[in-house]
């Protein structure tokens, strides 16, 4: 089956359609792009609508081909990163030393010895595998074993395809406290045994660029009993909460930052924030200044400029 996300020469897509493409033979891939600018449409060819786009003309068909990247592991990424290929026991490598005004070149030996103790990755505490294709987990308790102590993850700009598979990584990480999934495309969870599991500890969490909408981000962060600071901004929000003024399941969140979204009616923005604890930063595009709406009372917002 193939991934719903790809790496096309640097550019990450979500396939939205596999099949063939009417007066064409073959099989076509049809992508929505994360970047919209290679967008050539939004799924339709020739008046016939094959898939659709959340950003209007993001899309375009692209054929199957050995240099699309459907993706790796999560320890498959970590140990590229974090683990240097030895060299061997007994060899010697030439190290360069001082800056490059006055380096010199010397001859070490071992230094496999020193690799071997920096690739302990049970130690590591910040973890960022930003742009590393990270497209899925591992066999169940794998990334326990090797790399529990994790307390910082930065998963942006993956190749992760659903919340299903974040919560699948993050169940691992029993001490996960900060986790970023900026500009990543996440379908929502549906196992949600594994979604109430895999969030306990979880503080700050980093949405930025995702492209959800509001429900989309109340529904995701639900099983997530003490998370306190959101990140939001930068998801072409023009409005938050629907007619539904049902209150979100986590009630712990204190800060939510919607930088640069394009929300303006602000009886509404407090409409849709009221049943938070504490504050909102809101920068628009229409604003120089932050905009902090903080709350002092069960009933009225205080809007500060700073």
């Amino acid at each position: 089956m193939i991934s719903p996300r790809i790496n096309l020469a640097g550019y990450l897509g979500t396939v939205r359609y596999t099949g063939p493409v009417e007066g064409t033979s073959g099989t076509w891939l049809g992508i929505e792009w994360d970047d919209h600018t290679r967008g050539k449409h939004d799924g339709v060819n020739d008046g016939k609508r094959y898939f659709t786009c959340r950003v209007p003309n993001s899309g375009s068909f692209i054929r199957p081909s050995p240099n699309v990247s459907y993706g790796r592991s999560f320890l498959e990424a970590l140990t590229s990163k974090y683990i240097e290929t030895p060299h061997g026991s007994a060899s010697q490598e030439k190290v360069i030393l001082g800056s490059s005004q006055g380096s010199i070149l010397v001859e070490a030996v071992n230094l496999d010895k020193i690799r071997g103790k920096l690739a302990d990755l049970g130690r590591l505490r910040e973890v960022s595998l930003d742009g590393l294709d990270v497209a899925t987990g591992n066999v169940d308790g794998v990334i326990h074993q090797t790399s529990s102590n994790i307390h910082g993850l930065d998963l942006s700009k993956n190749l992760i395809p659903s919340w299903d598979v974040v919560a699948s990584i993050a169940r691992e990480l029993p001490l996960l406290e900060r986790l970023c999934l900026n500009l990543n495309r996440l379908l929502p969870g549906t196992d949600f045994a594994v979604m109430e599991s895999a969030f306990v500890n979880l503080t700050e969490l980093q949405l930025n660029g995702t492209m959800m909408s509001w429900s989309e981000m109340q529904n995701a962060t639900a099983n997530m009993p003490n998370l306190e600071f959101i990140e939001f901004g930068y998801n072409a929000l023009t409005r938050l909460r629907n007619d539904d003024d049902t209150p979100p399941v986590n009630k712990t969140v204190r800060v939510i930052n919607l930088d640069s979204n394009t929300c303006s009616d602000w009886v509404h923005i407090w409409e849709s924030i009221r049943h938070y604890i504490s504050y909102v930063l809101f920068h628009s595009h229409g604003y120089s200044l932050p905009i902090i709406i903080k709350k002092v009372a069960a009933t009225c917002p205080d809007v500060q400029l700073n």
